[in-house]
């Protein structure tokens, strides 16, 4: 191995940043596609929006319903917006080229990126120009964007990654389409460089000045201390720590989006006790908010076997309000469903009391109640279905313990069907209590959304998911 002083191994600083390409790419392009507007337009959130203050888990404010609409960034003007792409490989100087679109007087409605890579400096180069923009008094851009079929990884990640609001209480603007790409790793020395030896002290401020440029990542709650750890673990070219606009994504504190199935409203029919609680069990562990050791071992929503199958629709009438709120097994989380009139369902979640006045009126609410309405978020097919162990179509296996299977039981009598569908041939009634077992699942655009295949003794068939209640709470979250 090849001895070099020190200096000669601080100038590998510069080379740590470079990310290696087995093939020729071309350099980065920069530029306006306002033929991206209708695409961006028609993207709607999988899951409730969030922003860096979320993850303080505050008190959802009081609204009213009709004051309380889904925010979602669009061009009101089409033709006085544009889109700006990124992509190619980003090397020194693309800051700087990026500085000068930005000042375009036109609505900016994303800014795309589509990059292998690049130079990690000039990534930290572009996220502080596009910050500039949003954190400014009159931001001029909607967000920033990874498509799908395309991909942002190594330094365009990172750039991705800090392209964020630290100043205005807004939700995060960091849109990652279901499908795309987007890549984490750490700056490696390519090649012969990793080969050379150096004094240790020399070799200890490298890793130090690394560490100090990544975390970066961190400040202001940007991102969550466990997407720096993962990064880490990926040190290589071909290695990263991939998120592709699923509930992981969600939970490292970007907004996975989609068109079409998974962004379609959740309607109300055949929501349950047991339904509720599991939604607002994978808003609190699977969002931004902060969770205790405690929260995590206690801090559950339980609504209780004996209540399984009791409608939320129900209780709701009874109640004579479609806002109802509960509280968490050691009462430190409350969450709210609200089933509107168009029967679409909302939720929100917040650190605190429920604000219920007199407790649970009905009795069979076990422990909902009618609320003042807070400030809430779509419940949309994506976060039903990840909730219900169906990840955007695919089965999820049960856990180990569980032997890999999915035990389950009828709630209510649901009829059992061909095909997963209500307009599939009923097969049998099913009875309350039925012992059954899970095999697969399906996501449909109807008012069920995601559909259960199950076996019982004697015959297979598929059943609406709504009306299966799953033993240890179904197969987990699928996040890291």
């Amino acid at each position: 191995m090849w001895n070099v002083g020190s200096k000669a191994l601080l100038c590998a600083w510069s080379i740590v940043f470079l990310t290696m390409l087995h093939a020729p790419v071309r350099a980065a392009q920069i530029e306006f596609r306002p033929e991206l507007l209708e695409r961006l337009a028609g993207l709607r959130s999988i899951y409730p929006s969030q922003g860096p203050a979320s993850i303080l888990g505050n008190e959802s404010p009081i609204t009213t319903l009709e004051n309380d609409v889904d925010q979602v960034r669009t061009a009101a003007d089409p033709a006085g917006s544009t889109v700006i792409e990124i992509t190619g490989i980003i090397d020194k100087g693309d800051a700087a080229k990026l500085e000068r679109l930005l000042r375009t007087p036109k609505f900016l409605a994303g800014i795309v990126f589509d990059s292998p890579g690049g130079n990690f400096l000039e990534g930290f180069a572009i996220a502080e120009k596009i910050r500039y923009v949003l954190e400014s008094q009159d931001p001029n851009v909607g967000g920033v964007y990874v498509l799908n079929g395309g991909k942002c990884l190594s330094a365009c990640a990172i750039a991705f990654a800090l392209s964020v609001d630290l100043v205005h209480e807004a939700n995060d603007g960091r849109y990652i389409e279901t499908g795309a790409q987007l890549g984490f790793h750490v700056g490696f020395l390519p090649g012969e460089k990793a080969e050379q030896v150096g004094r240790v002290g020399d070799v200890l401020n490298l890793s130090y000045d690394i560490a100090a440029a990544f975390n970066k990542l961190l400040i202001g709650g940007a991102n969550p201390p466990r997407l720096l750890r993962e990064a880490l673990k990926h040190r290589s070219a071909n290695s990263f720590y991939m998120l592709r606009g699923g509930l992981n994504s969600w939970n490292m504190g970007f907004s996975p989006v989609a068109k079409g199935l998974l962004s379609r409203p959740v309607y109300g029919y055949g929501l349950d006790h047991d339904l509720a609680a599991r939604l607002c069990n994978a808003y609190m562990l699977a969002g931004r908010a902060f969770k205790s050791g405690v929260d995590l071992e206690y801090g559950l929503f339980f609504p209780g076997r004996e209540v399984s199958g009791v409608l939320l629709m129900e209780v709701a009438e009874s109640e004579g309000s479609g806002v109802l709120s509960t509280g968490s097994a050691h009462g430190i989380f409350s969450c709210q469903i609200q089933i509107r009139k168009d029967k679409k369902v909302r939720i929100a979640l917040w650190r605190g009391e429920t604000g219920c006045a007199a407790g649970p009126v009905n009795p069979r609410g076990k422990g909902w109640c009618a609320g003042k309405p807070r400030v809430s978020k779509p419940v949309r097919l994506g976060l039903l279905a990840d909730t219900l162990g169906c990840s955007n179509g695919r089965y999820v296996k049960g856990t180990e313990f569980q032997k890999y299977k999915r035990p389950g039981s009828i709630k209510r009598e649901v009829n059992m069907r061909s095909a997963p569908t209500l307009d599939g041939e009923v097969l049998e009634r099913l009875q309350p209590s039925l012992n059954v077992e899970i095999v697969n699942c399906s996501v449909k655009p109807d008012s069920q959304g995601v559909w259960f295949k199950i076996k019982t003794d004697n015959r297979t068939g598929w059943v609406s998911a709504r009306f299966v209640f799953e033993k240890y709470n179904g197969p987990g979250l699928p996040i890291d």
